[in-house]
């Protein structure tokens, strides 16, 4: 028997946190999972008794690995470190489908920020872009004579990466418009929903006295299992109240900017 089979309750399978619970026969249990009866040989466990030399395998073990191992998972580390991994284990979910239309490829999570930039381009750098304090940026722009081009389109997608805590957090971003109406969404690729906050304004050079022309939107960021009301604008009016001359001349851009849940969420200067 190897090392990693000793540490595992007898029931559920997985790594036991001390206390380690033991029959009369030497089953092991963890403290979930302990009942009045070993499952295995029915003794007593009434009064059970604590194995306190696999505790100490336990808690100086550095090799202990994920319970996700079968899954391909190859984390291994102390158990201390180890609850924090399984809580955000890529390999915990089961794979998703890609959020972005007309794809079916179904990812987990590493694999599917790969797959948004290397198969439909993400960023125009190809790379995640990382972002300070949660707040981030994009200007949607057309050329002044192509009207009907802001009609319909879909914009090109976003990969943001911020570090809350010990915690990485990938995000989606996508802006799209449909029939003349505006759209944009966050998702939480790796995480759960989060508040944030979807800010249409002019360019700040145009618009520092004007707070009408700010269009603000506060909800959640959409996750594979949770649905957020998302940014929605009439594409006519925002460029109307919004809309910007680019420095190139013959530009018309849009700029919207998102924040997501920090200290000053509710700063909206």
């Amino acid at each position: 028997m190897s090392e990693n089979e000793c540490i595992l309750c007898t029931k559920c399978k997985g790594i036991i946190v001390p206390p380690v619970w033991q029959c009369a026969n030497s089953h092991i249990f963890c403290s979930i999972c302990l009942e009045p009866r070993c499952q295995i040989c029915q003794y007593s466990l009434i009064n059970p008794t604590r194995n306190l030399v696999i505790e100490e395998v336990i808690k100086n073990s550095e090799q202990l690995p994920c319970m996700y191992t079968s899954k391909e998972c190859d984390f291994k580390g102390r158990i201390i470190d180890l609850a924090h991994h399984e809580s955000t284990c890529e390999y915990a979910d089961l794979a998703n489908q890609c959020m972005l239309p007309n794809c079916v490829e179904k990812l987990r999570k590493k694999a599917m920020i790969q797959h948004l930039i290397a198969t439909h381009k993400a960023n125009f750098t190809n790379k995640v872009e990382v972002i300070d304090k949660g707040k981030f940026q994009v200007e949607v722009f057309k050329q002044i004579n192509c009207e009907q081009d802001w009609k319909s389109f879909e914009w090109k997608p976003f990969v943001y990466k911020r570090t809350v805590g010990d915690e990485e957090r990938h995000y989606l971003l996508r802006i799209w418009s449909q029939e003349w109406v505006l759209y944009a969404q966050v998702i939480s690729l790796t995480h759960e929903s989060e508040p944030i906050r979807y800010l249409l304004e002019k360019s700040s050079d145009k618009s520092e006295d004007d707070k009408s022309s700010k269009f603000i939107i506060i909800s959640r960021t959409i996750t594979y299992k949770r649905s957020a009301p998302i940014f929605e604008h009439n594409t006519e009016i925002a460029l109307n109240r919004y809309g910007y001359k680019h420095s190139r001349g013959d530009i018309k851009g849009l700029l919207l900017k998102f924040s997501l849940s920090n200290k000053d969420f509710f700063a909206f200067n």
